[in-house]
């Protein structure tokens, strides 16, 4: 019997991409109860196209339960002068798993976590880079910003092998970036959202310093050399990144350029990376509160460092998807 997939036209809008973009994970993310009575249960059967609704996109579903979907899909180019169109497809009871989560993002990912298993489960990087951290002392599972994240207290962490592929100093440029919804800043010495070894290069917020508590900030090789212009909000979800090039140290709070300053070589080699905690000895670095979707990128190449327009457009998307895209009526084909 010949069965009919149903085709969800979904518009990016220009005005929300700052610059032209390329390979870019979309979040497609939206509530739609009526989908869930038409798709697999599993949802093996939804797919992304191109606007040519043939050429298949490659896309990794992060959650999808009575018809809410969070999904990642690698769109090859965004336009900031004309909205993007792209197709989901679903609806076909024989569909086997289109998953290709691998290929949804561009080699310079070299590692992404989103943060929503359970407790005391392994938090899988979905690159093809494939560097999963392992949980200490078990971060509670909870609401996260997009699907679930994991709330850290003393004195949890995730750990994460020495692989070649996040030895930082390989790299000339790197971008670290994450979701945080700091409760508290502790009174101990660096509350670590991202770090690669101690603190060889990572990112956190400041508690130390003679400034307030909670800037975004950088510390390379045991001392803290750059910090943000503004503080994080706590108990609210903050967009948090740092991008680091030979020359330039540069924060993003929400999507927004906060402040720049030189930077500092990495020294250390074949170091561990730690999210949201890191203890050796009496030493206790602990973030409180949830995070999630923790990524890192890197590059070799002087200007391999992730631009603004990329990071506003991310955020633009993580932050509103339904500003971000929206979704009108759907056509139908035979699967």
């Amino acid at each position: 019997m010949v069965q009919l997939r149903l085709g969800l036209p979904i518009t990016i809008v220009h005005t929300k991409v700052p610059a032209d973009q390329t390979d870019v994970p979309v979040l497609i993310s939206f509530n739609d109860s009526n989908r869930s009575a038409q798709a697999q249960t599993s949802g093996y059967d939804i797919l992304f196209t191109k606007s040519d609704g043939t050429t298949k996109l490659s896309r990794e579903i992060e959650a999808y339960t009575s018809g809410t979907l969070v999904a990642w899909v690698n769109v090859p180019s965004l336009s900031s002068a004309a909205n993007t169109t792209i197709f989901m497809y679903y609806g076909c009871a024989t569909a086997s798993g289109q998953q290709d989560k691998n290929n949804v993002r561009d080699t310079l990912f070299k590692g992404v976590w989103h943060l929503n298993p359970g407790k005391g489960v392994t938090a899988v990087d979905p690159t093809s880079n494939a560097n999963s951290a392992t949980p200490v002392d078990n971060p509670a599972a909870s609401t996260g910003r997009i699907g679930g994240a994991l709330t850290f207290a003393s004195p949890d962490n995730l750990t994460i092998p020495a692989a070649a592929l996040q030895d930082l100093t390989t790299y000339c440029t790197w971008t670290m970036s994450a979701w945080v919804k700091p409760t508290s800043y502790t009174s101990l010495k660096w509350p670590i959202i991202y770090a690669y070894g101690t603190y060889r290069a990572s990112m956190g917020l400041t508690v130390v310093q003679a400034d307030p508590d909670g800037f975004i900030g950088n510390w390379i090789n045991d001392t803290q050399v750059r910090q943000s212009t503004n503080p994080v909000t706590l108990n609210a979800w903050n967009h948090v990144t740092i991008t680091r090039t030979a020359t330039a140290t540069s924060f993003c709070l929400n999507g927004i350029a906060d402040g720049s300053s030189g930077a500092s070589p990495v020294n250390s080699a074949g170091q561990k990376s730690y999210i949201g905690g890191w203890k050796d000895g009496n030493i206790d670095d602990q973030y409180l509160g949830p995070i999630d979707e923790v990524g890192l990128s890197a590059s070799s190449a002087p200007g391999g460092a992730r631009s603004a327009g990329w990071i506003k457009t991310g955020y633009n998307n993580q932050n509103s998807p339904s500003t971000f895209h929206y979704v009108m009526g759907h056509d139908q084909w035979t699967c």
